[in-house]
């Protein structure tokens, strides 16, 4: 079985804080918008990883759900779907 890394919750907050200065640094300066790509073996590979960051992230903070990563770390990606429709950049299969 593989380990993946995982983020401590004291961890969570500052690192969401980083995702969005960013995203903002990214917009002002380039015009694009972040798009934080979840994975297999990262500190956000499950559903419950991936939600506390986007809850902890400012609303510049988009998401490019993968399909494939979030059924094979265990869950459905349309609770992804659900949870954060108007925070999707971009599906990924």
């Amino acid at each position: 079985m593989s380990k993946h890394l995982t983020l401590a919750l004291t961890g969570i907050v500052p690192y969401a804080a980083k995702l969005t200065a960013f995203s903002r640094r990214l917009k002002d300066a380039c015009g694009l918008r972040l798009a934080y790509h979840h994975h297999l073996m990262m500190v956000a590979e499950t559903f419950e990883e991936i939600s506390a960051i986007f809850d902890a992230a400012g609303p510049e903070v988009r998401l490019l759900l993968d399909t494939g990563h979030a059924r094979a770390a265990g869950f459905d990606f349309t609770r992804l779907i659900e949870r954060f429709v108007d925070r999707i950049a971009h599906i990924h299969r």
